[in-house]
C-alpha cells in the first residue's frame, strides 16, 4: 500500500523504514489519510523534493510530532490556513448542509 500510494502522489520518494513505520502507524494505513498527510508535509516543508528525490527535510522526533493525529486534525490545519474570504464562504457554505444553493451562498457571504 504504502509504495503505491507514495509513488503515486510524490514519485521517486525514497523514505526510511522507521518514517513509513511511524506514519502508517498515525495514518492507519488509511490511503486517503497518507496522501493528505503527505501533502500537508510537503506543504509545510517537512519533506521536499532534492535533486531528483522526495526526502525528509526534518528530523524524525519533529516529523512524528507534526504528522497529525487524525483527519480531524488535519482538516482544521487546513482550515486555519484559509485567508479570511476563503473562511467566510466556507463557514457560510456549512450552515446550508452538504448541499447548498451557490445563489444563497452569494447573499450570504
Amino acid at each position: 500500500m504504502w509504495t503505491r500510494i507514495s509513488r503515486f502522489s510524490f514519485p521517486s520518494m525514497r523514505f526510511r523504514r522507521i518514517f513509513r513505520r511511524s506514519f502508517f502507524r498515525k495514518t492507519e494505513g488509511n490511503p486517503l489519510f497518507m496522501v493528505d498527510v503527505l501533502r500537508e508535509l510537503s506543504a509545510r516543508g517537512i519533506i521536499a523534493r532534492e535533486a531528483e528525490r522526495w526526502a525528509l527535510v526534518e528530523s524524525m522526533p519533529a516529523i512524528e510530532q507534526d504528522i497529525p493525529e487524525s483527519i480531524r486534525s488535519l482538516i482544521h490545519r487546513i482550515i486555519g490556513r484559509l485567508d479570511e474570504d476563503a473562511s467566510r464562504v466556507l463557514t457560510v457554505a456549512s450552515v446550508q448542509g452538504y448541499e447548498f444553493d451557490a445563489a444563497v451562498l452569494a447573499r450570504g457571504a
